[in-house]
Protein backbone atom coordinates (compact mmCIF):
# COMPACT_ATOMS: atom_id res chain seq x y z
CA UNK A 1 0.00 0.00 0.00
CA UNK A 2 1.30 3.38 -1.19
CA UNK A 3 1.00 6.26 1.72
CA UNK A 4 1.26 10.11 1.85
CA UNK A 5 3.82 11.46 3.31
CA UNK A 6 2.70 13.77 6.16
CA UNK A 7 3.63 17.28 6.33
CA UNK A 8 7.05 17.55 7.51
CA UNK A 9 8.36 18.92 10.93
CA UNK A 10 11.93 21.11 11.49
CA UNK A 11 14.12 18.08 12.90
CA UNK A 12 14.67 18.10 16.39
CA UNK A 13 16.70 15.99 18.79
CA UNK A 14 16.91 15.78 22.42
CA UNK A 15 20.51 14.19 23.50
CA UNK A 16 20.42 11.26 25.97
CA UNK A 17 19.01 12.39 29.34
CA UNK A 18 20.92 10.34 32.05
CA UNK A 19 18.48 9.32 35.35
CA UNK A 20 19.67 8.00 38.27
CA UNK A 21 18.92 4.67 39.52
CA UNK A 22 17.95 5.23 43.18
CA UNK A 23 14.47 5.39 43.53
CA UNK A 24 14.09 9.03 45.38
CA UNK A 25 17.17 10.24 42.85
CA UNK A 26 15.19 9.02 40.12
CA UNK A 27 11.45 10.64 40.84
CA UNK A 28 13.83 14.23 41.72
CA UNK A 29 15.02 14.07 38.57
CA UNK A 30 12.08 13.21 36.65
CA UNK A 31 9.71 15.83 38.18
CA UNK A 32 12.58 18.55 37.81
CA UNK A 33 12.75 17.63 33.54
CA UNK A 34 8.63 16.80 33.47
CA UNK A 35 6.80 18.21 36.23
CA UNK A 36 5.35 14.65 36.66
CA UNK A 37 6.96 11.55 38.53
CA UNK A 38 7.94 8.69 37.04
CA UNK A 39 4.76 6.43 37.77
CA UNK A 40 2.58 9.45 35.74
CA UNK A 41 5.26 10.25 33.18
CA UNK A 42 4.85 6.44 32.25
CA UNK A 43 1.22 6.89 32.12
CA UNK A 44 1.21 9.26 29.05
CA UNK A 45 2.23 6.38 27.12
CA UNK A 46 0.15 3.46 25.14
CA UNK A 47 2.07 0.50 24.64
CA UNK A 48 1.63 -1.00 20.84
CA UNK A 49 3.33 -4.23 21.63
CA UNK A 50 6.08 -6.48 20.26
CA UNK A 51 6.35 -7.48 23.69
CA UNK A 52 5.83 -7.07 27.36
CA UNK A 53 9.11 -5.04 27.87
CA UNK A 54 7.27 -1.59 28.03
CA UNK A 55 4.10 -2.85 29.85
CA UNK A 56 6.24 -4.34 32.68
CA UNK A 57 8.31 -0.66 33.19
CA UNK A 58 5.28 0.63 33.95
CA UNK A 59 4.35 -2.10 36.26
CA UNK A 60 8.06 -1.80 37.87
CA UNK A 61 6.84 1.94 38.55
CA UNK A 62 3.20 0.92 40.04
CA UNK A 63 1.59 1.80 37.02
CA UNK A 64 -1.05 -0.71 35.45
CA UNK A 65 -3.11 0.86 32.51
CA UNK A 66 -6.05 -0.97 31.04
CA UNK A 67 -4.16 -1.73 27.84
CA UNK A 68 -5.27 -3.45 24.75
CA UNK A 69 -2.01 -4.68 23.80
CA UNK A 70 0.39 -3.91 27.04
CA UNK A 71 1.49 -7.32 27.20
CA UNK A 72 0.69 -8.16 23.63
CA UNK A 73 3.30 -9.91 20.86
CA UNK A 74 2.11 -8.74 17.86
CA UNK A 75 3.99 -8.26 14.33
CA UNK A 76 3.68 -4.54 12.61
CA UNK A 77 1.40 -6.28 9.80
CA UNK A 78 -0.83 -7.31 12.46
CA UNK A 79 -0.88 -3.94 14.11
CA UNK A 80 -1.52 -2.67 10.75
CA UNK A 81 -4.32 -5.13 10.22
CA UNK A 82 -5.24 -4.55 13.29
CA UNK A 83 -5.99 -0.03 13.07
CA UNK A 84 -7.09 -0.70 9.89
CA UNK A 85 -9.96 -2.65 10.78
CA UNK A 86 -10.53 -0.53 14.44
CA UNK A 87 -10.02 -3.99 16.29
CA UNK A 88 -13.22 -4.79 15.58
CA UNK A 89 -14.24 -7.97 16.91
CA UNK A 90 -11.38 -8.49 19.32
CA UNK A 91 -12.28 -10.85 22.08
CA UNK A 92 -14.36 -13.07 19.66
CA UNK A 93 -11.66 -15.58 19.14
CA UNK A 94 -9.81 -16.32 22.21
CA UNK A 95 -7.85 -19.12 23.46
CA UNK A 96 -5.15 -20.15 25.62
CA UNK A 97 -2.63 -22.91 25.63
CA UNK A 98 0.26 -23.34 28.70
CA UNK A 99 4.13 -22.46 28.81
CA UNK A 100 6.46 -23.06 31.65
CA UNK A 101 8.02 -20.48 34.00
CA UNK A 102 10.92 -20.63 35.70
CA UNK A 103 9.24 -21.66 39.02
CA UNK A 104 8.17 -24.85 37.34
CA UNK A 105 4.05 -23.84 36.86
CA UNK A 106 2.90 -23.09 33.70
CA UNK A 107 1.07 -19.92 33.12
CA UNK A 108 -1.93 -19.78 30.07
CA UNK A 109 -0.74 -17.33 26.86
CA UNK A 110 -4.07 -15.66 25.07
CA UNK A 111 -4.21 -15.66 21.60
CA UNK A 112 -6.89 -13.72 19.86
CA UNK A 113 -6.96 -15.59 16.50
CA UNK A 114 -8.73 -12.78 14.71
CA UNK A 115 -6.31 -9.73 14.83
CA UNK A 116 -2.83 -12.50 15.71
CA UNK A 117 -1.42 -11.62 18.41
CA UNK A 118 -1.11 -12.82 22.01
CA UNK A 119 -0.37 -12.02 25.45
CA UNK A 120 0.73 -12.87 29.04
CA UNK A 121 -1.92 -13.69 31.52
CA UNK A 122 0.19 -14.20 34.58
CA UNK A 123 -2.33 -17.04 35.69
CA UNK A 124 -1.08 -20.67 35.77
CA UNK A 125 -2.62 -23.77 35.87
CA UNK A 126 -2.50 -24.13 39.73
CA UNK A 127 -4.91 -21.11 40.04
CA UNK A 128 -7.49 -21.25 37.67
CA UNK A 129 -8.86 -23.28 34.90
CA UNK A 130 -8.11 -22.73 31.16
CA UNK A 131 -12.26 -21.85 30.56
CA UNK A 132 -12.26 -19.24 33.15
CA UNK A 133 -9.20 -17.53 31.58
CA UNK A 134 -10.95 -17.23 28.00
CA UNK A 135 -14.08 -15.97 29.59
CA UNK A 136 -12.02 -13.72 31.66
CA UNK A 137 -9.82 -12.16 28.34
CA UNK A 138 -12.55 -12.30 25.91
CA UNK A 139 -13.90 -9.63 28.21
CA UNK A 140 -10.93 -8.07 29.00
CA UNK A 141 -9.97 -7.70 25.31
CA UNK A 142 -13.65 -6.21 24.54
CA UNK A 143 -13.10 -3.56 27.36
CA UNK A 144 -9.27 -2.47 26.02
CA UNK A 145 -10.48 -2.46 22.38
CA UNK A 146 -13.15 0.55 23.77
CA UNK A 147 -10.91 2.18 26.15
CA UNK A 148 -7.98 1.91 22.69
CA UNK A 149 -10.86 3.70 20.90
CA UNK A 150 -11.10 6.49 23.74
CA UNK A 151 -7.62 7.07 23.65
CA UNK A 152 -7.19 7.13 19.86
CA UNK A 153 -10.09 9.62 19.31
CA UNK A 154 -8.92 12.07 22.48
CA UNK A 155 -4.78 12.34 21.42
CA UNK A 156 -3.70 12.29 24.87
CA UNK A 157 -1.18 9.49 24.58
CA UNK A 158 1.92 9.47 22.68
CA UNK A 159 1.65 5.58 21.55
CA UNK A 160 4.82 3.59 21.61
CA UNK A 161 6.11 0.65 19.12
CA UNK A 162 9.30 -0.94 19.71
CA UNK A 163 11.41 -3.62 18.51
CA UNK A 164 14.91 -5.14 18.54
CA UNK A 165 17.13 -4.30 15.60
CA UNK A 166 15.70 -1.02 13.19
CA UNK A 167 12.53 0.37 12.55
CA UNK A 168 12.53 2.14 9.46
CA UNK A 169 10.49 5.28 8.75
CA UNK A 170 8.83 3.83 5.82
CA UNK A 171 7.97 0.79 8.19
CA UNK A 172 6.74 3.77 11.29
CA UNK A 173 5.06 6.29 8.68
CA UNK A 174 1.94 3.60 8.21
CA UNK A 175 1.23 3.46 12.05
CA UNK A 176 1.80 6.88 12.18
CA UNK A 177 -1.20 7.15 9.17
CA UNK A 178 -3.19 4.40 10.82
CA UNK A 179 -3.23 6.07 14.50
CA UNK A 180 -4.21 9.65 12.97
CA UNK A 181 -7.18 8.29 11.02
CA UNK A 182 -8.71 8.11 15.04
CA UNK A 183 -7.69 11.98 16.01
CA UNK A 184 -4.80 13.81 16.77
CA UNK A 185 -2.38 11.00 17.55
CA UNK A 186 1.53 10.61 17.88
CA UNK A 187 3.73 8.02 17.56
CA UNK A 188 7.23 7.25 19.38
CA UNK A 189 9.15 4.15 17.92
CA UNK A 190 12.35 2.57 19.97
CA UNK A 191 14.84 0.40 18.49
CA UNK A 192 18.20 0.20 17.96
CA UNK A 193 19.58 1.89 15.01
CA UNK A 194 23.10 2.26 14.84
CA UNK A 195 22.87 5.11 13.59
CA UNK A 196 21.78 7.14 16.19
CA UNK A 197 23.41 7.42 20.00
CA UNK A 198 21.62 5.63 22.82
CA UNK A 199 19.25 7.82 24.29
CA UNK A 200 18.93 10.23 21.73
CA UNK A 201 14.80 10.73 20.61
CA UNK A 202 14.65 12.55 17.63
CA UNK A 203 11.26 14.43 16.24
CA UNK A 204 11.95 12.71 12.17
CA UNK A 205 8.05 14.19 11.23
CA UNK A 206 4.97 15.19 12.08
CA UNK A 207 3.90 13.69 15.71
CA UNK A 208 6.92 10.80 14.67
CA UNK A 209 9.22 10.64 17.16
CA UNK A 210 12.21 7.87 17.16
CA UNK A 211 14.25 7.51 20.12
CA UNK A 212 17.29 4.66 20.56
CA UNK A 213 17.32 2.00 24.01
CA UNK A 214 20.84 0.66 24.12
CA UNK A 215 20.02 -2.59 25.63
CA UNK A 216 16.42 -4.02 24.40
CA UNK A 217 15.53 -6.77 27.21
CA UNK A 218 16.30 -10.60 25.99
CA UNK A 219 13.29 -12.70 24.86
CA UNK A 220 13.89 -15.03 27.16
CA UNK A 221 13.42 -12.90 30.35
CA UNK A 222 11.46 -9.56 29.26
CA UNK A 223 11.45 -8.47 33.00
CA UNK A 224 15.44 -7.77 32.66
CA UNK A 225 14.76 -4.44 31.32
CA UNK A 226 16.65 -1.35 31.05
CA UNK A 227 14.35 1.05 33.88
CA UNK A 228 16.57 4.17 33.48
CA UNK A 229 17.30 3.82 30.05
CA UNK A 230 13.21 3.55 29.08
CA UNK A 231 12.94 6.60 31.36
CA UNK A 232 15.51 9.09 29.57
CA UNK A 233 13.58 7.84 26.49
CA UNK A 234 10.07 8.96 27.93
CA UNK A 235 11.08 11.79 29.18
CA UNK A 236 13.03 13.28 26.07
CA UNK A 237 10.29 12.23 24.27
CA UNK A 238 7.61 13.33 26.31
CA UNK A 239 9.36 16.79 26.11
CA UNK A 240 9.56 16.84 22.33
CA UNK A 241 5.98 15.50 22.29
CA UNK A 242 5.01 18.33 24.49
CA UNK A 243 6.12 21.17 22.12
CA UNK A 244 4.63 19.64 19.36
CA UNK A 245 1.17 19.71 20.84
CA UNK A 246 1.71 23.18 21.56
CA UNK A 247 2.49 24.09 18.32
CA UNK A 248 -0.07 22.23 16.32
CA UNK A 249 -2.74 22.93 18.32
Amino acid sequence: MRVAPLPRADATALPPFAVPAPRDDMGRCIVAATGLDPRDLSLCFESLGHNCEFGLMQRQLGAEPLSLLRFAGITLDDLLAGFSAGFAGVGEAVSVSLHPTRSGRHEYLVRDARFGFSLHSFRTAHEVAAEAVVADYANRLRFGRRHLMELLAGGERLFVFQRPGQITRSQALPLLHRLRAFGPNALLYVDQDPHLPPGVVEQVGHGLFHGRLAQMAPAEDVGELDLTGWLGICVNAHRLWSAFRRVAA
